[in-house]
């Protein structure tokens, strides 16, 4: 198993693009996020916003609304999860 745990500033500013530009402009967002990592972490963060969709922004939104970090684990081939993480969060 492992985390991606997206900073506290990177979790509201997707959220800010979806409140402007709704799901899809939120998923675009998190994608382009994702390009900027390297090897698993890169793997792990694509199939989250390929995999989840709408449901992986929900998440995002709700972090953003208790001011901490959104975070994606992954458990074994294709298992993805995605969390409000209060713990191992940072701001920056």
């Amino acid at each position: 198993m492992c985390r991606l745990i997206f900073s506290k500033s990177l979790t509201k500013k997707i959220y800010n693009v979806w409140l402007v530009a709704g799901v899809a402009g939120a998923i675009e967002a998190l994608k382009g996020a994702c390009d900027k990592l390297k090897g698993k972490a890169k793997l792990i963060c694509k199939i989250a916003y390929t995999a989840g969709g709408a449901s992986v922004i929900y998440k995002i939104r709700e972090a953003a609304n208790k001011k901490q970090c959104f975070a994606i684990r992954f458990q074994a081939p294709g298992i993805v999860w995605y969390e409000v993480r209060k713990k191992s969060c940072q701001s920056k």
